[in-house]
């Protein structure tokens, strides 16, 4: 419960545990950062699917995890940004992925 005594050691608990899941120790081109009640995580690679992939399985990895402590992700909070080359330097198989 907020403002109790045990909060601020149960949320460093809650926080540092999400970034110690198993998904981020499996795949070395997922990241995760946590800061304050934040938290972004990422997943690069050249192809676009595999990429998208491997986000939603970092999302409901975090979902599951949410779930432990009753806790919900508010998807009106959520944002996604896709970073990429431009796209004249991208292969046209790739561009139609995009």
């Amino acid at each position: 419960m907020q403002g109790t005594v045990n909060s601020p050691i149960l949320f460093n608990i809650f926080t540092h545990k999400i970034c110690c899941l198993n998904i981020f120790n499996d795949r070395p081109d997922v990241y995760s950062l946590a800061f304050a009640d934040d938290l972004v995580l990422l997943a690069a690679g050249r192809d676009p699917l595999c990429v998208e992939s491997h986000l939603q399985d970092l999302v409901n990895a975090v979902d599951r995890h949410y779930r432990l402590w009753n806790l919900r992700v508010n998807p009106t909070k959520c944002e996604v940004i896709v970073f990429h080359k431009p796209l004249n330097t991208i292969t046209i198989n790739i561009q139609n992925k995009f």
